[in-house]
């Protein structure tokens, strides 16, 4: 793991728009009142100076959309519930509110084999971002919309989203529910047999090395404080990881992302005594793989993507 300074703030998100830049956001007050945002580029996080900004408030989750080059975040604020896109250095609202129930978190998630911007919303369903307006393409039956605070990222080896964990919305105690769930762009299956640990506001991040998806810590309420270990999923079961350095260290609500400029997973932030930085977790010693839509040759054969005969198999590359 590597420390990098993190800018100050309670509640942050982070998310990959190229192959060497991230954005982060976060919810601390840029000096009026707004959310502060900042590009990462693997060494120092630098600021956005966009002419409007989004109010700071909690929760809010964010998704880069690849088909439209644009950086989708939804925030909700004082029983309401607003989209925001940022594109060039600028942040434009891109919706009127709409209602939310006090600390309804939704997540969000790139499906790059459908080329659509999701977002998850406790009892409504799962709606799909078209630019101007969400739309409701499942639900509320049939799915796991009784469930929010859930790690919730796409799986473009598999050609899935993966939901993994949560609260809830209906919560009134007991235990967490410790099912995994996946979307196929039709439907959700549920994932017999894991007995995966009980978490909430436990971020996923899918990791090209080792084909997996990658999830560390989160809140396990049943035994009353957050965790700080560290599991892979690649559709058969979720295995727990022992790093070879010292782990980030408990935490939970913290960003995860995968980093192809740094070949590691980006954590940052979250709530947790020493979780004001940012980590990166490597895996040494393996055969570089391909990346299946990165605009980059990762594995050094001279072909780029789908030209790479080791991408044939992956929705990225799949045929029509």
């Amino acid at each position: 793991t590597d420390d990098r300074a993190l800018p100050t703030g309670e509640y942050q998100r982070i998310a990959l728009v190229g192959t060497e830049e991230a954005i982060l956001v976060s919810d601390s007050d840029r000096g009026d009142g707004k959310v502060s945002t900042w590009r990462y580029n693997g060494r120092a996080y630098l600021p956005v100076d966009s002419t409007d900004a989004p109010e700071a408030g909690w929760p809010f989750d964010m998704a880069y959309d690849a088909s439209r080059e644009r950086l989708i975040l939804y925030i909700t604020n004082d029983g309401e519930g607003l989209t925001w896109e940022l594109h060039d250095g600028q942040w434009t609202q891109a919706t009127v509110a709409e209602v939310v129930v006090l600390n309804e978190t939704s997540m969000l998630a790139y499906d790059a084999g459908n080329q659509q911007l999701l977002r998850l919303k406790p009892e409504v369903g799962l709606l799909a971002w078209n630019g101007t307006e969400w739309s409701v393409i499942d639900g509320p039956s049939g799915g796991p919309y009784n469930t929010h605070r859930a790690g919730f990222a796409y799986d473009p080896g598999r050609g899935v989203i993966v939901l993994r964990g949560g609260r809830p919305f209906t919560f009134s105690g007991g235990s967490l529910p410790n099912e995994t769930h996946e979307w196929d762009g039709s439907d959700w299956q549920l994932v017999p047999g894991l007995q995966s640990p009980r978490r909430e506001f436990s971020p996923m991040a899918f990791v090209p090395a080792v084909d997996q998806m990658l999830q560390y810590s989160g809140s396990a309420i049943q035994v009353g404080f957050d965790q700080d270990d560290t599991w892979r999923y690649g559709g058969s079961d979720w295995t727990r990881v022992f790093p070879a350095s010292a782990t980030p260290g408990a935490r939970s609500n913290h960003s995860l992302m995968f980093y192809p400029a740094l070949s590691g997973a980006i954590l940052v932030g979250g709530n947790g005594p020493s979780s004001n930085d940012t980590r990166v977790l490597r895996y040494q010693g393996l055969t570089p793989e391909e990346v299946c839509y990165n605009d980059a040759d990762d594995d050094g054969d001279g072909l780029v993507d789908c030209d790479d005969p080791d991408c044939n198999t992956t929705a990225a590359c799949a045929a029509p």
